[in-house]
């Protein structure tokens, strides 16, 4: 992390200054809450993004309206993506949403697959994710179903046979693909 910081700190480059931040954000320390709250309002998108991230992992309740604020002013969809991923993460789950949408994306949902997939092992998060299996898009549908064949527990198992009935024939695939998953590391 020391090594990380210097490097952000140092480098003239912005991929350089891009991937230590990215890597910072992937490894959430308490020391370096004030460099992510310093790059939200950046000017470079890619790092606004990732301090939401590292934001979102920390997952310090008084970072959520600062996150709120940032992600109402954003125009950029990435950056929105990973300001949604920490506004879930700091309790806000108005910010599904948008990762749910994100998932009608080509695109975007590669984008919000890995945020949902990290998010649903929160039980609570993982809760609100069956309800899109019954009532979303088939790309929805197919998207979550992989989501969930990552991240689901034994319960998930019930949601996931349900959806392998779905008339759309990707949608039941993905969810029967997504139901052996599950069932193979239970």
């Amino acid at each position: 992390i020391p090594a990380l910081r210097e490097v952000l700190g140092s480098s003239r480059k912005a991929g350089v200054r891009r991937a230590a931040l990215i890597a910072l954000a992937k490894l959430p320390d308490p020391a370096t809450r004030e460099l992510f709250l310093r790059h939200l309002d950046d000017k470079d998108r890619y790092l606004r993004a990732a301090a939401a991230e590292g934001l979102g992992r920390l997952g310090l309740p008084q970072d959520r309206e600062r996150v709120q604020t940032a992600f109402a002013a954003e125009r950029s969809e990435s950056p929105r993506l990973s300001m949604a991923f920490a506004l879930v993460s700091l309790g806000d789950h108005a910010g599904l949403a948008w990762l749910l949408d994100a998932l009608n994306s080509t695109f975007h949902r590669g984008e919000a697959r890995p945020f949902l997939i990290e998010l649903a092992r929160r039980p609570e998060v993982l809760e609100k994710l069956y309800e899109p299996l019954k009532n979303g898009s088939n790309d929805q549908k197919k998207n979550l179903a992989q989501v969930l064949g990552v991240s689901g527990t034994a319960e998930t198992i019930r949601h996931l046979d349900e959806l392998s009935h779905d008339p759309h024939p990707e949608v039941a695939q993905e969810a029967i693909r997504a139901s052996r998953s599950l069932k193979a590391r239970q």
